[in-house]
């Protein structure tokens, strides 16, 4: 089973792929959900819709806020397919994944240098937290039920911005109601079919503001 990714797979698309593959290839699933499996992500949204060349994307599945030139996307797509020995349509999700497990190995790096340097448990713990939460939200699915891994150490972070998380990523079931209702016309006023409108516009309610209010929490922290 090849990582093709010409769309973002959820639930559905992965339950039919497992059907046709699992027969023939017993390891269809681990591939399907390392190499397509993507939902209610914000971070890696961003990243991997502005790395898909135009060509790409079907109509009404052009992210609004994909704004990096396409002339860029097509040659960065076509250079890392080059060298990697890639197709084309699996660049942009691996790609991505290469640069947000960069980001988080840094974010790993400078919490454990930090907890290292303190013997109080309370640092260690919250270090450990927010090491599991990073990971959660530089990945490509943002499930409730991952969230579970930091939600033991949730005491230890000292913001109000990681308890209301806690309840905000119960709208990644949204994405099935906007799938069920709207599967082929478009949602509003907007060019997105219902599993578009989800990953394209509620995220940005879910995790906008969110991260706007951590920002204002960790900068009132170190004041």
């Amino acid at each position: 089973m090849s990582c093709e990714h010409s769309h973002r797979l959820d639930a559905v698309v992965f339950a039919r792929l497992l059907d046709e593959s699992v027969s023939t290839d017993p390891s269809a699933g681990v591939t399907a959900f390392l190499c397509r499996w993507e939902m209610n992500d914000f971070i890696f949204l961003l990243l991997v819709e502005n790395l898909k060349p135009a060509e790409q994307g079907r109509a009404g599945d052009v992210a609004w806020f994909s704004i990096l030139p396409d002339s860029l996307r097509t040659h960065v797509v076509s250079r890392v397919s080059s060298i990697g020995g890639m197709t084309p349509a699996d660049v942009p999700f691996l790609l991505t994944r290469c640069v947000t497990a960069t980001v988080f190995i840094g974010l790993a790096a400078f919490l454990a240098s930090r907890a290292a340097k303190t013997s109080d448990s309370r640092t260690w713990c919250r270090s450990a937290f927010l090491t599991l939460a990073w990971f959660w939200l530089l990945g490509p699915t943002q499930n409730p039920w991952y969230w579970t891994w930091a939600l033991p150490l949730l005491p230890f972070a000292r913001s109000r911005a990681w308890l209301l998380m806690s309840g905000l990523l119960f709208l990644y079931y949204l994405r099935f109601w906007f799938r069920y209702n709207w599967p082929e016309s478009t949602v509003w006023f907007t060019p997105y079919v219902g599993h578009a409108f989800f990953d394209f516009v509620v995220t940005w309610i879910e995790f906008a503001p969110w991260f706007v209010w951590l920002l204002v929490c960790s900068r009132n922290q170190t004041s």
